[in-house]
């Protein structure tokens, strides 16, 4: 299967997974770089937006503006579950919705915020 990106079209099956795929599709440690780019191009692909975007953990060590950051952080609301790894629809959890938690957890089958909602690959 072959997706494309600004910097040109990626074979995601030669590419493997975890930290290859990562590094392929959200940039290569760009998640650990403290002089990280958030105007890269990478950052505006459909590919990171779908499956990098407060997904993969922020490598930063140091404090600095999480609603700037596109990774993930501990205790963000804005966390996204990988649409890769978990499977759940683009339908919002009536738990969620209801009591601001699910007893599911990550193995719910539906979405827990509008982040997995309007950036599922469905949609």
């Amino acid at each position: 299967m072959t997706e494309g990106t600004e910097s040109g079209p990626v074979n995601v099956g030669q590419v493997g997974d975890g930290e290859e795929w990562e590094a392929a599709m959200c940039g290569s440690g760009a998640a650990g770089e403290a002089d990280q780019q958030l105007d890269a191009p990478v950052y505006r692909t459909d590919e990171f937006r779908m499956y990098c975007f407060k997904i993969v953990p922020c490598r930063k060590k140091f404090s600095h503006d999480w609603t700037q950051c596109p990774f993930a952080h501990p205790g963000e609301k804005a966390r996204r579950r990988d649409p890769q790894q978990y499977k759940y629809a683009a339908i919002a959890c009536i738990d969620m919705k209801k009591n601001g938690t699910c007893p599911r957890g990550d193995s719910c089958p539906y979405a827990h915020n509008v982040f997995e909602y309007w950036m599922h690959p469905t949609r």
